[in-house]
Formats: C-alpha cells, sequence, structure tokens
C-alpha cells in the first residue's frame, strides 16, 4: 500500500473512532498519519478534537496550532482553537478567534452559534441572540441553535420566547429529553405547572434514568399538591442516589400530608442524619414533637 493510501485510511479510521467515541483510538491513527507525514494538516485537525473532547485543552491547542501553521486560512481550524481556549478560560482569546473564523467563512452556522454561547458566557445577551439568530438563518433545521437560543433568552428573562424557541427545537427532534427538559424549566418558571409537568413527564418517558429529572419533577407536583406523585418521584431518586437528603425530606413531609405519620417521622430522621437543615428544623419543632412516638 502506498504511503497517500496508508495515511487516508488512518484518517478515515480517526474519523470515525470520533464518531463512536473511541478518542484515544482517534490520537492513535492521527498520530500514525503524522509519523508517515508531519505535514498532514488534517492528522492534526482530527488528533486535536480527539483531545478537547477528552478535556485536554493545552494539547489539543498544540495540534490544531501545527494545523493552522500548515493551512492558515482554514476557518473551522480556528473555530476548534476558540473552543479550548475557552475551556482554560481565556475569553477574549476565543472571541478574537470567532471572529477570525467568522471572517474567513461568514457563511457557517456554527461559528455563529459558538460565538453566541461565547457571549451568553459574558452575560452580552444582545450579542448571543444575534448570533445565535445568525446560525439558525444559516441553518434553520438545527435544533441545537434554537435550543441554544431559547438558553440566552431563559437567562434575559424572556421566558415564553424561550418557550417559542425550544418548541421550534422539539418540532425538529421530538425525541431529545433535554429539549423537553428545558421547556419545562420554562414553564415551570412562568408558574404553568400543568404545563410543565407534561414536559417533564415526556422527558423521563424518553430518558428514564435520569435522576435530576424526578427530582425537578418533584418540584413541580409540590406545587399541584400530588402527595403521592411525589412519593413516587423521591422513591426513585432515593433508588438513584441513596444519599439525597433532599429525596427523603420531601418524601416524608408528602407522606405526612397523606397521613402517614410513622413514614413522614422516618423519613425526616434519615433526612436530618445527613445534614438536611430544614429536616432537622423540623424534629426540634412542634411539628416533630410527635416523632419521639416512632
Amino acid at each position: 500500500m502506498s504511503q497517500s493510501l496508508q495515511i487516508r485510511e488512518y484518517l478515515i479510521n480517526a474519523r470515525e473512532n470520533i464518531r463512536i467515541k473511541n478518542f484515544r483510538g482517534t490520537i492513535t491513527d492521527a498520530s500514525k498519519a503524522i509519523d508517515i507525514d508531519p505535514s498532514c494538516e488534517e492528522a492534526y485537525y482530527w488528533r486535536s478534537i480527539a483531545k478537547y473532547l477528552l478535556k485536554e485543552y493545552f494539547d489539543s491547542i498544540n495540534d490544531i496550532n501545527k494545523a493552522i501553521e500548515l493551512t492558515p486560512n482554514h476557518a473551522t481550524l480556528y473555530e476548534v482553537k476558540g473552543k479550548n481556549v475557552l475551556e482554560i478560560g481565556d475569553f477574549n482569546g476565543a472571541l478574537n478567534l470567532y471572529n477570525k473564523a467568522i471572517e474567513l467563512d461568514p457563511n457557517k452556522n456554527s461559528f455563529y452559534s459558538s460565538r453566541g454561547y461565547l457571549f451568553r458566557k459574558l452575560k452580552n445577551f444582545d450579542s448571543s441572540i444575534s448570533d445565535l439568530t445568525k446560525a439558525i438563518e444559516l441553518e434553520p433545521n438545527n435544533a441545537y441553535n434554537y435550543f441554544s437560543r431559547a438558553e440566552t433568552l431563559r437567562l434575559s428573562k424572556d421566558r415564553k420566547a424561550a418557550v417559542d424557541d425550544l418548541t421550534k427545537a422539539i418540532d425538529i427532534e421530538p425525541n431529545n429529553p433535554k429539549f423537553f427538559f428545558a421547556r419545562a424549566s420554562a414553564k415551570y418558571h412562568l408558574k404553568e405547572y400543568r404545563y410543565a409537568l407534561s414536559d417533564i413527564d415526556r422527558a423521563i418517558e424518553l430518558n428514564p434514568n435520569d435522576e435530576f429529572y424526578y427530582s425537578f419533577r418533584i418540584d413541580i407536583k409540590n406545587y399541584l399538591n400530588d402527595f403521592q406523585g411525589i412519593i413516587n418521584d423521591a422513591t426513585m431518586v432515593i433508588g438513584f442516589n441513596p444519599n439525597n437528603a433532599n429525596a427523603y425530606r420531601f418524601r416524608g413531609q408528602a407522606k405526612k400530608y397523606i397521613g402517614d405519620i410513622k413514614g413522614f417521622c422516618a423519613d425526616i430522621k434519615v433526612a436530618s442524619s445527613m445534614g438536611d437543615e430544614i429536616a432537622k428544623e423540623i424534629l426540634t419543632s412542634d411539628k416533630g414533637d410527635f416523632c419521639s412516638n416512632y
């Protein structure tokens, strides 16, 4: 096999390993390509991506710098470097790199999406919304652009607009639990508890193994006075994490409302033993006096 075909095979394997999340495999294959041709920009690119996904940001920057040195007009390389320097806390450096990527290629949606995310981190919500809107214009069927803009709208307190964007994201990807959870959260803060419950129910249906989804549903059911539902969800949370004091406290308080005083006391005592301050206050108050009998 010729060296060029060998390199091509390594690069194909490197890309495939990214897809299947075998990032160490990508590093191995890209390194083999570099051993054959130290000027192979694509190999440095894939190795940098793998190291970024492994959170090895400084090593990733070294590789992407080499790729930029080899092909200085390749816009995507600046975005990749921007993502890395953002992770190490250099926000201004990331902004400059995203600006450079957009200067080189003003029609790629991911550049605006990345810069919009950065502007959100900087609490520059107007610029974030502007960039994410541009990303949506360039790729209107990308659900994550709507999801990202919704997050910026949420932080800027425009939760109704956030709901609209999340609805669009769900229309594009109707089986993504993150979108339903985010819309449930927005509706919860709008005090639309029934609608929030419907969305979190769907999120749990799509991903029944996320402890936080059940914890959030407890909060919603608390406003709806669904005490048996709280007990059921708190029991699920405890199954995921037996050291979750909040779940014991919520379950105990719900048991009290349905008349299960023994269960109330047992759960409140467990929560208190785990250091839950509210549970401790309950046990030392008049509300907890009858627990001395249990």
